[in-house]
């Protein structure tokens, strides 16, 4: 869980974020929730043990939302905007 950015790329006090890491991945998130990394919305994801995002729900700087699903090749197979 952090808050306040990343420090290595100078922080940003609107990042936050809770991330989930597969053990047998190392520093590979499988699922998270936060804010995007430019301030402009909320994102939260599950990804497959390859790393690859499989659902992605986010919410842009207007509370707009979108959900996508993807294949393992990361096509999108279903979106609702």
């Amino acid at each position: 869980m952090s808050t306040g950015g990343n420090p290595a790329r100078g922080g940003n006090s609107e990042e936050a974020g809770l991330w989930v890491f597969a053990p047998e991945r190392g520093l590979l998130s499988i699922a998270g929730l936060g804010t995007l990394l430019d301030g402009s919305g909320s994102t939260m994801y599950l990804r497959d043990r390859q790393g690859q995002n499989r659902i992605l729900l986010q919410l842009d700087a207007d509370g707009n939302p979108s959900i996508e699903m993807r294949d393992s090749n990361g096509n999108v197979t279903w979106r609702a905007q």
